[in-house]
């Protein structure tokens, strides 16, 4: 999955969606860690997932 959001970024930026100033590499660990924590704690019911997905569409949206 690491190497998979790697690409999907580095795609982004060869079109010109995402700066090239971001590392790919480093943008897919933490979309990785994030989503895991995330799911952790809806598990744990800290989080509904609906808010969690709030907070993975706000990550996103930085690279949009």
């Amino acid at each position: 999955m690491e190497r998979f959001i790697t690409e999907q970024v580095r795609r982004a930026q060869q079109a010109g969606d995402m700066s090239k100033a971001t590392d790919p590499h480093l943008e897919a660990i933490a979309l990785l860690t994030m989503s895991a924590g995330l799911g952790t704690s809806v598990l744990l019911g800290q989080r509904s997932a609906d808010e969690a997905l709030t907070v993975i569409r706000h990550s996103l949206d930085r690279f949009g």
